[in-house]
């Protein structure tokens, strides 16, 4: 009997979950989970044995037990193990990004530099790992721009900065090492902001989904976003975007430069691209499949991006057109507040279940969460649906957010929110 070919998936916080990555790989091979230790993932280890073999990252002889298991593939879906990924393929003579590459997807300031240098966009960055940096380096920049961790996601301790005294607050606490561990950071950047076009009712920002193979790219589609509460929390997203024929072949064709720029040869690739009147300028390369877009792919257009980053992992070859679809397909999630909070009750999530449109809605968080504040990006639910075209898929997004509503307690005393209004809109 022909052994199945045996995936190593490094896993942390993850822009799939882990039912779902098992069952994209099941069709090609089994799973081993390859686990960070962590405070998001300590919870979830139970159910990731139920689901596949766990090897913990943080155990002797890591390394020896996934040569044991005789990988054929080995991918993250998590921005944070990217580079931790890229490392052991390298031991383990599987195919992903190499370290050199990896390093410049997942360092916002070597990315920025590698990009600027390249001429892939305008926008200048510099680094701080002191405060005593802050005033030569806005300087330099110039205001507006944008505050960072050179690592992170989930927009954690972003900031637009628009004045000299409140970065230098943002950055003293950030570099404080008795700051608390949400707003601390080994090191931070600073750069360019870009100033988005009106593009409402939607967000001046898109993503671009892209496979790359055997250094071969493959634009699988754009996808459009929803306005982002400040400072720059994402709310959803929408499948496809909606631009202008010219519009999309720039931002197609600057996301192949800056895929060419950071040398990526193979992998499931998310490009977020700014929409600016000087045309489009890159956020960001991430070296991995984008939060959700797994689930929004799969309903818009019944190609599983799971089973194709596992194809690749194992090296085939794989080359696509853009992925056809028809319709709109959306995604929304409700934001947490961002003053610490304890959630009370939720209101109306039965009726959206069974609204014609809504393909899936789950809550994330279960009454009685308690969370510290703060302008990363979390949510308290996820909703999944389709329209005929985009002007009638907003129209039915306001209807079903201000049917939903949710319950807090916050320092302050209790308050009863709508969907929308936690949604900025």
């Amino acid at each position: 009997m022909t052994q199945r070919p045996r995936f190593i998936v490094v896993y942390d916080l993850s822009a799939a979950g882990p039912a779902e990555i098992v069952a994209g790989l099941e069709g090609l091979g089994d799973v081993t989970f390859a686990v960070n230790p962590s405070s998001i993932t300590a919870p979830l280890v139970p159910l990731l044995r139920d689901l596949a073999d766990v090897v913990m990252l943080d155990e002797p002889g890591t390394l020896k037990r996934l040569q044991a298991v005789h990988p054929s593939g080995i991918m993250t879906f998590s921005d944070r193990m990217v580079f931790k990924t890229a490392s052991l393929a390298s031991e383990l003579g599987l195919s992903c990004h190499t370290p050199t590459s990896a390093e410049l997807l997942t360092s916002k300031y070597g990315q920025r530099r590698r990009l600027y240098e390249n001429g892939v966009g305008s926008v200048r960055s510099r680094l701080l790992d002191n405060p005593s940096q802050w005033q030569d380096v806005v300087n330099y920049i110039g205001l507006p721009a944008v505050l960072k961790p050179v690592r992170g996601e989930g927009s954690r301790n972003t900031y637009k900065i628009e004045d000299v005294e409140t970065g230098r607050k943002l950055v003293e606490e950030a570099l404080d090492e008795g700051s608390s561990a949400s707003t601390q950071e080994a090191a931070l950047v600073l750069e360019t902001f870009i100033e988005g076009k009106d593009c409402r009712p939607f967000a001046d920002y898109v993503s671009v989904e892209s496979i790359v193979s055997h250094g071969v790219v493959s634009h699988l589609g754009v996808t459009g976003k929803f306005p982002q509460p400040p400072p720059f929390r994402e709310v959803g997203q929408f499948w496809p975007a909606l631009l202008s024929e010219d519009d999309k072949k720039s931002v197609l064709d600057l996301t192949q430069r800056a895929i060419e720029a950071l040398n990526v040869r193979t992998g499931v690739l998310h490009t977020e691209i700014k929409l600016s009147e000087h045309g489009p300028e890159v956020i960001e390369v991430n070296g991995r499949l984008g939060g959700m877009i797994d689930k929004l792919c799969l309903t818009a257009t019944g190609i599983n991006l799971i089973e194709i980053q596992g194809r690749l992992a194992l090296g085939e070859h794989i080359e696509l057109p853009e992925l056809a679809h028809s319709g709109v397909t959306f995604q929304h999630c409700t934001l947490t507040p961002t003053q610490p909070f304890r959630l009370d009750e939720i209101h109306g999530a039965a009726k959206i279940r069974r609204t014609p449109g809504i393909t899936a809605y789950r809550t994330r968080l279960p009454p009685g969460s308690e969370l510290e504040g703060s302008v990363a990006t979390r949510y308290l639910d996820y909703l999944c649906g389709t329209a005929a075209d985009h002007d009638a898929m907003m129209t039915f997004l306001d209807d079903v957010l201000n049917e939903l509503s949710f319950s807090f307690t916050f320092p302050s005393g209790s308050v009863k929110t709508s969907a929308l209004a936690l949604s900025g809109r």
